[in-house]
């Protein structure tokens, strides 16, 4: 079982990717390379992983969607 269960281990990994997608935008100029995007990537996934942790949200998708969270 490899999921990550630690917010700030689950941020630290989700920011470093976001950094990396955008200096490769940079480095290749496709895109544009910029700070909000590595902010909104970050707390977005945040709050998606906050949501997904909820009691009532894991019930739900366990109930529905046969969904082992």
């Amino acid at each position: 079982n490899n999921r990550i269960k630690n917010w700030r281990t689950f941020t630290i990994l989700i920011l470093i990717v976001s950094i990396i997608i955008e200096i490769l935008q940079f480095l290749t100029c496709t895109g544009a390379a910029d700070i909000d995007d590595v902010i909104l990537n970050t707390l977005g996934a945040l709050i998606t992983y906050s949501i997904l942790h909820l009691k009532f949200i894991k019930y739900i998708l366990k109930k529905v969607l046969d969904y082992s969270y």
